[in-house]
């Protein structure tokens, strides 16, 4: 089933600059829905902090492979230990596309009942943010991210 997606500017960590994602029609973007979900329970606490570090460390140093976890043809944070996986998408240097993410409850993710589908939606915007920069439907102009920030996946 394909839907639309519309990518939104989240935030500046440091030079990197940071995008979510939201499903139209829809008043929280996943990313924010991940922090709302996980912040505010002391079980998943010290994970929500390695993914905040993990963020600013980003900021400081640049999105490098380095400091991503593959996942597919997406990638997830954080490289560190945490039952917690928030997933993304690298635009350039100092551009990170952030979605939502889940519970990593074993050693592949298609086994994490929570995760997954978070991982499955994270790979299919990327297919599609990936045709819409070789159509030239989106670019990275240095300052950011210009163009058509509706996108479709199918999901």
């Amino acid at each position: 089933m394909n839907r639309k997606i519309h990518i939104v500017f989240y935030r500046q960590e440091g030079n990197l600059l940071l995008y979510t994602w939201c499903f139209d029609g829809a008043s929280v973007n996943e990313t924010d829905s991940f922090f709302i979900r996980f912040k505010d329970n002391p079980v998943y606490a010290e994970d929500v902090q390695i993914i905040v570090a993990a963020l600013k460390n980003l900021g400081r140093r640049g999105a490098e492979d380095r400091y991503l976890r593959d996942e597919d043809n997406a990638s997830a944070l954080p490289i560190a230990a945490s039952k917690l996986r928030l997933y993304c998408i690298k635009g350039h240097k100092y551009c990170l596309l952030l979605g939502g993410g889940g519970i990593k409850s074993s050693q592949r993710v298609q086994d994490s009942p929570d995760a997954y589908p978070h991982f499955r939606r994270m790979n299919a915007v990327e297919k599609s943010f990936r045709k819409a920069i070789a159509a030239g439907d989106l670019r990275w102009d240095g300052d950011g991210l210009i163009g058509d920030f509706i996108l479709e996946i199918d999901v």
